[in-house]
C-alpha cells in the first residue's frame, strides 16, 4: 500500500465517536474545519 504524500487527501476512515459509534472522518468536516492528529507511540 503506498504512503500518503503531503497534500493528498485524508481517507474517510471510520473514527470512534464519544459514545463508542463509529463516525466517518468526512462527517466532521462536512459543516466546520477539522484538524487532524497522528501520534506515533514508540512503547
Amino acid at each position: 500500500m503506498p504512503h500518503p504524500e503531503v497534500g493528498d487527501r485524508a481517507p474517510d476512515v471510520p473514527l470512534l465517536g464519544g459514545e463508542g459509534e463509529a463516525v466517518p472522518m468526512s462527517r466532521l468536516w462536512r459543516d466546520r474545519p477539522v484538524v487532524a492528529v497522528f501520534l506515533r507511540h514508540y512503547g
